[in-house]
């Protein structure tokens, strides 16, 4: 929301809340006229989705043989509500279906393969190897075999091809990444695919994100090892788990490279039926290795915990490790006027400015000033407040009229920190811009649109009614840029006019007596 072109390179981090909305805006000083266009519908909401889901994890399996055969026989028989793969699907001649449709294709949505019936929903998942890219039938193959990610299956962040796309399950959102040095959009930090992904990271409403992809960031094997173009900034950018593939070991890694204190766990999971690997000397956060047997990873997820172990076809448990998401922490505090008389129905923005996008949570006074606001943690945020009355103009905690000066608040998961505003009183400008926010085919109600100015600092904030109309007050000639965003978290966050951040934001110029279309 309040991300400057100066901050445009600053720490990554999770944004919750999330808005698809579009919106073609005439405007004049103080007065504007508005033509609605409507977006393509939005995603399916994944609170819709269930609570708590369990799933299989295989790799490097598909060799047509006994030992990929016990692996799906144990997989099928735990029956998972879906299966994911780090790749290498098939090997050698053998194509997809005689390779996976063979062993899988009860888990397979749209399967016309030759080994019995499908899934009447799609339930498996695959990222692509070098093995599926290079041998047999090649992508092409893969392409035709699969239907990705599937009718009637929530993606949040479409990518716009198969080779590399999300997929949302319960409370877990799965980016599959295609690791192949092959692959067009690049497999660098810096690729327009590594962009796909900090995006749909960072607009992730879901409390696990899951990154998916073959070639392992970090192992210990001594065939292939770490592969340095992968070493993305995964955790700044909000992953909680990366699964990996391509050494046929088993691999659980933790490591803190963002250096906030918290680890991101990364597991190599590549003994689903190819011959075993051994290994080296151990990489750096290296916890548990393991060779001696065929197995696939389990993984039950709730909103509150992922619980994962390794199993073998032999009954082993080699491994096994919980993940506990944070909990919130809150803001709250009440904000007065000058006089200080409680203001009502005014707009607190909590802001973490250094993200990229930035995480926002808000909510509207109570009749006697008081606020509450729940936000991702730990973290520091700037408080924001925008006066409903149009006494006073925006500003943040305490009397600052921009968030680079605003003083920062510091917050704990599951802590409570007070922040009380008494506005200054300094009046607002005159102008104001109208509007209204649709999505999915309506109105969007409730939904908070943000004018920053042209270095990127708030200058007024309002709510959308009922019917998605607004008006945001105190705006001097000038120009600005729009953000919307739905603290509901049913639809994706985005600038005005589609932009993912704020190089893409179209700016809005409003100059006393003319007429701009923007």
């Amino acid at each position: 929301m309040v991300m400057g072109p100066d901050q445009a390179n600053r720490r990554s981090a999770r944004l919750r809340a999330t808005l698809a909305a579009v919106l073609l805006v005439v405007v004049t000083l103080g007065v504007a006229v508005v033509a609605d266009r409507r977006p393509t519908p939005a995603p399916d909401d994944p609170a819709a989705t269930p609570a708590s889901v369990r799933f299989a994890v295989i790799g490097d399996f598909g060799a047509d043989n006994s030992h990929e055969a016990d692996v799906a026989a144990m997989v099928t028989l735990d029956d998972p509500d879906f299966v994911v793969t780090v790749g290498d699907n098939a090997y050698g001649a053998t194509g997809q279906d005689d390779a996976v449709g063979q062993y899988y294709h009860p888990f397979i949505g749209a399967y016309g393969g030759a080994h019995g019936a499908g899934s009447p929903t799609n339930r498996f998942f695959p990222a692509l190897g070098n093995h599926d890219i290079n041998d047999g039938g090649g992508l092409a193959d893969y392409l035709s075999f699969y239907t990705l990610p599937g009718a009637g299956i929530t993606s949040l962040h479409p990518s716009g091809n198969e080779r590399y796309y999300d997929v949302v399950q319960g409370p877990v959102h799965l980016f599959f990444v295609n690791s192949d040095p092959s692959e067009p959009s690049g497999r660098t930090a810096a690729s327009a695919q590594a962009t796909w992904l900090r995006t749909g990271l960072a607009a992730s409403p879901s409390p696990w994100n899951v990154v998916v992809f073959h070639h392992a960031a970090y192992s210990s094997s001594s065939s292939h090892g770490s592969t340095a173009a992968l070493q993305w900034p995964f955790e700044a950018w909000g992953a909680d788990l990366v699964l990996n593939g391509h050494d046929h070991t088993y691999e659980r890694i933790t490591r803190d490279d963002d250096g906030d204190g918290q680890t991101l766990t990364y597991v190599v999971d590549g003994l689903g039926g190819q011959a075993p690997y051994g290994f080296g000397a151990p990489v750096l956060g290296s916890q548990v290795r393991y060779n001696a047997d065929y197995g696939a990873l389990f993984v039950d997820a709730t909103t509150t915990t992922l619980t994962a172990a390794f199993e073998t076809v032999g009954g082993a448990t080699p491994d096994t490790f919980t993940l506990t998401a944070p909990a919130d922490g809150h803001i709250e505090g009440t904000v007065t006027d000058a006089a200080g008389d409680p203001v009502v129905g005014a707009m607190v923005h909590a802001v973490d400015y250094r993200a990229d996008p930035p995480v926002i949570r808000g909510d509207l006074t109570d009749a006697t000033g008081h606020y509450d606001v729940a936000v991702p943690a730990p973290d520091a945020y700037a408080v924001g407040v925008l006066d409903p009355t149009g006494t006073s103009a925006f500003e943040y905690h305490q009397d600052n009229p921009g968030i680079d000066p605003a003083d920062d608040v510091d917050v704990a998961p599951g802590a409570s920190v007070t922040v009380d505003v008494q506005l200054s009183g300094s009046p607002q400008a005159p102008g104001a811009l109208t509007g209204t926010v649709t999505g999915g085919g309506g109105p969007v109600a409730g939904a908070w649109v943000t004018v920053m100015d042209a270095g990127g600092t708030p200058r007024s904030a309002v709510v959308t009614d009922a019917a998605g109309q607004f008006t945001v007050p105190g705006l001097a000639p000038g120009e600005y840029r729009m953000v919307v965003v739905d603290p509901a978290g049913t639809f994706r966050w985005e600038y005005f006019d589609d932009g993912a951040g704020w190089p893409d934001a179209d700016p809005v110029t409003i100059t006393a007596g003319a007429t701009v279309t923007a």
